[in-house]
């Protein structure tokens, strides 16, 4: 009997809210846990236990689990026909049983839980919503300010300012950036920059096309103006549900006007490294790029950024990240250093 029929008396169920702690999963080593059930997809049952409420979310194979009781109801669906909206009451041998109506005595014929394809809590959760909701673009948009701590022309500590903009498909990504930053220490400019970019990245499978542009400006290293342009290839060496590596490769222009007037430009190579990992509580991120030029392999520019971010409270909106920057020229101006490197803790305010 399919799930549909064994439970398609009952309609009303997981969904809403579950009671606060009244839910059980028993496991099929005997152990039982109470909490909150979040959900099933993929074989996989999300579990809020009673001692981690509000703090972690933990991932259950469904063939470890003997049953599961729900205390309001809840959306279950077989990925085949309507779901059905319903209390469910577990019992052994991996069957469920549900009340005919929210007050009634007698049960539904068992249905086995390892016929449940998913399940959910509120009806925007359904998988058909959420797989639109995945393949439609959206902007998101980051402001930050980060306190800072430099090396390397300048030692000073300091504030910047910056916003991220970026509209995601089910694809591609554009990433619009601006930060600045200026200081002053003992009545003379420590810290004058200022960079903008654009990062467009298309991935239709673990091949794909990238085009960025950063340009910008630090009067403290004497450069004018500064811009970077490159287009190339872009490919995913490893990646699941937690995290990616990710390397891109292409051809670049890079172009410098100094405050003396002179200018370097060429035409070279535009080598990239990134990769992020996802806990429930943050993630980290690393970013390398290394861009040298044709005519001078001698002339290139490193540039690299590494960060752990951590969630604040129970939402996405508020984070803190603490992190590590660093800019290498190989050709810096006359008396200047090479490589400049930053320290920052950074409070983030998402918009979406």
């Amino acid at each position: 009997m399919s799930l549909r029929n064994s439970l398609g008396f009952i309609v009303p169920a997981l969904a809403c809210a579950v009671s606060v702690f009244a839910d059980e999963v028993r496991m099929e080593d005997g152990s039982v846990f109470k909490g909150k059930i979040l959900g099933i997809e993929k074989d996989m049952l999300s579990f809020e236990p009673k001692s981690k409420v509000g703090v972690a979310v933990f991932k259950i194979p469904l063939g470890e689990v003997a049953y599961l009781s729900t205390d309001e109801p809840i959306y279950l669906s077989d990925g085949k026909g309507e779901p059905v909206y319903v209390r469910v009451r577990g019992e052994p041998n991996n069957l469920l049983r549900v009340p005919l109506r929210d007050d009634s005595p007698v049960v539904s014929p068992a249905a086995s839980l390892g016929s449940v394809a998913d399940a959910w809590l509120k009806p925007d959760d359904a998988p058909a919503i959420k797989a639109a909701k995945k393949n439609a673009r959206k902007w998101t948009a980051e402001l930050y300010t980060e306190f800072t701590g430099k090396s390397g022309n300048v030692n000073t500590l300091g504030l910047a300012s910056g916003v991220t903009l970026r509209n995601t498909g089910p694809k591609d990504r554009l990433r619009l950036s601006a930060k600045g930053s200026y200081a002053r220490t003992d009545g003379d400019v420590s810290t004058d920059d200022f960079r903008g970019g654009v990062d467009y990245t298309w991935s239709p499978s673990f091949l794909g096309a990238y085009a960025r542009s950063e340009n910008g400006y630090d009067h403290i290293k004497e450069i004018d103006f500064y811009s970077t342009n490159a287009v190339g290839v872009n490919g995913k060496i490893l990646e699941d549900e937690r995290g990616v590596i990710g390397m891109r490769f292409g051809v670049a222009y890079r172009y410098e006007v100094f405050a003396d007037g002179s200018s370097s430009r060429g035409p070279g190579l535009d080598v990239g490294f990134n990769c992020e990992y996802k806990w429930d509580w943050g993630r980290f991120v690393e970013t390398f790029t290394y861009t040298p030029i044709f005519d001078d392999l001698n002339n290139y520019l490193i540039t690299n950024e590494a960060f752990f971010e951590f969630k604040v409270m129970n939402g996405d909106s508020l984070k803190i990240r603490f992190g590590l920057q660093n800019r290498y020229e190989s050709s810096p101006t006359d008396d200047r250093r090479s490589l400049d490197s930053t320290l920052f803790a950074r409070i983030v305010y998402l918009m979406q």
